[in-house]
């Protein structure tokens, strides 16, 4: 008889358990609050997400909601909180947006026109300034002065605020030499062949005046 009980107090327990856990996993949206936002707007934000008022609560659906909201490159931190309450899960969404760029600067520009870098950079006033967009915008300088045949140049970036949300961008240029020649080709390890003989297989060619100049190039 005792064993029957627990066997029945078991069951009941179960089905519990199994009762409470349909209802959370079915639980309705109540809201979607957002904060932190200042130029992005809350209504821009929600079309953003997958996740609606209204609709059944899906934490792996919101969590890739999350990630696509990083992946705009709008926000520097995407934090939330989820609240059950008694008309379904409250959804708090806390957003740090990245500064608007009011201008770009250049400094240190000697081979081309302010104009010239503007466009290969990209970046107009009001974009986002984040990580990806400034290292983005610097590897575009570094290939464009190599393609010229300027190397070894040095690019850097820096901001300053202006207003609020708003930052000055400065890309810090330190020009490389324009003509660079090898001086000199060592080999270290090599036994089986003499280093001339390894030289005399290279394209590129170390200096010999007046007759070889030994211009540097990567890409050769």
């Amino acid at each position: 008889m005792l064993q029957q009980r627990l066997i029945t107090t078991l069951v009941l327990l179960i089905s519990l358990s199994f009762s409470n856990f349909t209802c959370a996993s079915t639980s309705t949206v109540a809201s979607i609050i957002i904060r932190g936002n200042k130029t992005v707007s809350a209504t821009k934000i929600g079309l953003m997400l997958r996740t609606k008022e209204g609709g059944v609560f899906d934490e792996q659906l919101w969590k890739r909601d999350i990630q696509g909201l990083v992946s705009t490159g709008l926000f520097s931190s995407v934090k939330y909180e989820i609240k059950e309450t008694e008309k379904g899960i409250e959804l708090t969404l806390i957003v740090e947006e990245y500064p608007q760029i009011e201008s770009i600067k250049f400094t240190g520009v000697r081979s081309f026109k302010k104009k010239e870098l503007e466009k290969i950079v990209g970046i107009k006033k009001g974009d986002y300034c984040s990580d990806v967009l400034i290292n983005n915008a610097i590897a575009k300088l570094r290939q464009t002065y190599e393609e010229k045949g300027i190397y070894f140049t040095d690019i850097t970036a820096s901001t300053t605020v202006s207003t609020e949300n708003r930052v000055v961008l400065t890309f810090n240029i330190e020009e490389g030499e324009k003509r660079l020649y090898v001086e000199k080709i060592l080999f270290s390890g090599n036994k089986a062949y003499g280093s001339d003989v390894l030289r005399r297989k290279m394209k590129i060619k170390q200096r010999r005046i007046p007759f070889i100049r030994g211009n540097f190039r990567p890409d050769i």
